[in-house]
């Protein structure tokens, strides 16, 4: 009799560990899911390529991008919220290359701060003629703040301070950011997997 109470025990705790083990499983799916989608958005934000500074009221940014004309590309550029900034230079400038046909000049722009808040800056390059193929694209955030830096220097998005260099509200998500996330949480799955299987060992 105790024989068959223990076959009979051994069977429903089989049928229980199956069933446990179908619910882990959907479980941890659903997560994986979760944690793959998050880095999917992260490396998202990096190819946006936002760059964010502190900038002081009454201060200068001053922004230059090389700049092929003879290609028919240029540089064309937006801001939402123009009365935080006045555009002091928008100007185009051939480049120094001993007289090399084809070569790249440099756009720059200067901008100085009148109002305290934040500005956002989008660059695009392309065609006039063909404004929807976008070559390439920059976006810069400006957070205007009393304490800010008086001017700043961006050189092809290398950027330089007349003194310290600032905090950063943000940045670019590096791509070595994303991996070391994604193998992070991999490492973490795989030790939460094997707890499980050793628990019905």
């Amino acid at each position: 009799m105790n024989l068959c109470l223990i076959i009979r025990k051994r069977k429903e705790w089989r049928k229980l560990r199956k069933v446990i083990m179908v619910i882990l499983i959907f479980v941890l799916t659903a997560i994986t899911s979760l944690v793959f989608a998050d880095s999917e958005v992260k490396e998202g934000n990096a190819e946006e390529n936002i760059e964010i500074y502190y900038v002081a009221i009454d201060g200068t940014v001053e922004i230059n991008i090389e700049e092929n004309m003879t290609t028919g590309f240029s540089w064309h550029w937006t801001v939402d919220n123009p009365t935080f900034i006045e555009t002091k230079v928008d100007e185009h400038t051939e480049g120094n290359n001993d007289g090399v046909v084809g070569a790249a000049g440099i756009h720059t722009w200067i901008f100085e701060t009148k109002n305290q808040g934040i500005v956002n800056l989008t660059f695009e390059y392309y065609r006039d003629w063909e404004p929807e193929v976008v070559a390439e694209s920059k976006k810069i955030m400006l957070n205007i703040v009393p304490d800010g830096e008086k001017s700043i220097y961006i050189n092809d998005f290398n950027t330089e301070y007349d003194s310290h260099q600032p905090e950063l509200l943000g940045g670019v998500l590096e791509d070595s950011e994303v991996a070391e996330t994604t193998v992070e949480n991999l490492n973490i799955f795989q030790r939460i997997i094997r707890w499980f299987l050793n628990l019905f060992r």
